[in-house]
């Protein structure tokens, strides 16, 4: 896709990517555990480059040689990914020492007083908030409270960041884990179909129910890999405010335009920058508002139109199909 001057900005109706992904991938003495992550995170690469200029991928990313902590601490970072053996708190790898006994060994933690390695919070102090986090660990989400790689990833914030993970997985079945492979690569497609990642992860769960008792989300259910404006229009009456269909939002300046669906709502992709959108009907006349778009989510702006007392038809131009437009 290109702007009006001949920039490339993006692929079809993707933005252009501008942000950079990191994916982990864990050791296990079980050469087919390894097989399966590498697998799975080879799955999760193929998507993080449609949404990014770069990808990194780290096979045992043990922290003397091949840390995670430059990538997370990285602001341009905003796509993380992690599979492997792990908690809420502590992710590692699972080696066998000399006498044959396990030996755990922490690639990246929250708790570094138990568990001693490189901390998120410490790589996300100086940064923004993790946009997409992807935690395939038995117990990555068993909590995302204080202290938990949710709540570092998300900064605390319920705005602006996801984060997807499990809880229990370790009791999970083989049947059940294989279906997390599947459940993966389905979200990430809904993802990059234009879904909202909320979207995208209840969509995939449906379709793969085995994985619903321990798949888990915490952040912002308007979060997009695509960035965009939305939001709704409707009349204020004396009944109170009723939704507007067919509704022409436009973003002044350029091409972009759609109409209110039957339940008064709009969406439009666009780049992260400053836009202005008018909303018009041509009974009610229009209202033009400022909005900031920011990068990889949705950001609202709705539109209230006073009762005018004139007739208010049904539809949309074209039959109910919106004509032209960026949807």
């Amino acid at each position: 896709m290109y702007d009006l001057d001949g920039n490339r900005i993006g692929h079809a109706n993707i933005a252009a990517p501008a942000a950079k992904g990191y994916l982990a991938f864990g050791t296990d003495p079980n050469p087919l555990y390894v097989l399966a992550w590498e697998v799975a995170a080879a799955d999760a690469h193929f998507w993080y480059n449609r949404w990014t200029d770069s990808a990194t991928v780290h096979y045992d990313p043990d922290p003397d040689t091949n840390p995670i902590s430059p990538y997370v601490s990285d602001p341009d970072t905003l796509f993380y990914y992690a599979i492997g053996h792990g908690s809420y708190n502590w992710y590692a790898a699972l080696r066998k020492d000399e006498a044959g006994e396990d030996d755990w060994h922490i690639y990246y933690t929250t708790d570094p007083n138990h568990y001693p390695g490189p901390n998120a919070y410490a790589d996300m102090q100086n940064r923004g908030r993790m946009q997409f986090a992807l935690m395939v660990h038995c117990d990555s989400m068993t909590d995302t409270s204080q202290g938990s790689f949710s709540d570092a990833f998300r900064k605390g914030s319920l705005s602006g960041t996801v984060t997807v993970g499990f809880e229990g997985l370790g009791e999970a079945s083989l049947w059940e884990n294989l279906a997390v492979f599947f459940w993966q690569d389905l979200m990430l497609y809904y993802m990059d179909e234009g879904y909202r990642i909320k979207e995208a992860f209840d969509q995939a769960t449906v379709w793969f129910d085995l994985v619903a008792p321990y798949a888990r989300f915490a952040g912002d259910t308007m979060q997009k890999v695509f960035s965009g404006a939305m939001g709704y229009a409707g009349i204020s009456t004396p009944y109170g405010t009723i939704p507007l269909q067919g509704a022409k939002v436009e973003v002044d300046g350029t091409p972009h335009y759609t109409f209110t669906n039957q339940y008064g709502y709009y969406e439009i992709l666009l780049p992260a920058a400053s836009y202005s959108l008018t909303a018009s009907y041509f009974t009610l006349g229009d209202k033009t508002y400022t909005v900031q778009v920011y990068s990889n989510r949705l950001t609202r702006r709705d539109f209230i139109f006073e009762d005018s007392g004139m007739p208010i038809p049904l539809g949309i131009p074209g039959d109910g199909v919106a004509e032209g437009g960026a949807l």
